[in-house]
């Protein structure tokens, strides 16, 4: 049986599953590892922490999500 898949906009709660909107947003952050090239070091900080992919359905969205921060 097909897994039913729905995207929500994180900032609105609008259904983006399969609408003609565009363009929408995908916000996804990764960790990795990658060798010192340097002598220099930088932390670097994710404020606030994402633990999962984030959906917009548009660019006023993303901001508007980004300001609540």
């Amino acid at each position: 049986m097909p897994k039913d898949v729905k995207i929500t906009c994180d900032s609105c709660g609008e259904n983006i599953t399969s609408t003609k909107k565009t363009p929408c947003f995908r916000l996804h952050l990764s960790a990795e590892v990658l060798p010192h090239t340097s002598d220099s070091i930088s932390a670097v900080l994710v404020w606030p922490p994402i633990d999962q992919d984030c959906y917009f359905c548009g660019l006023a969205c993303l901001k508007e999500w980004t300001n609540q921060l």
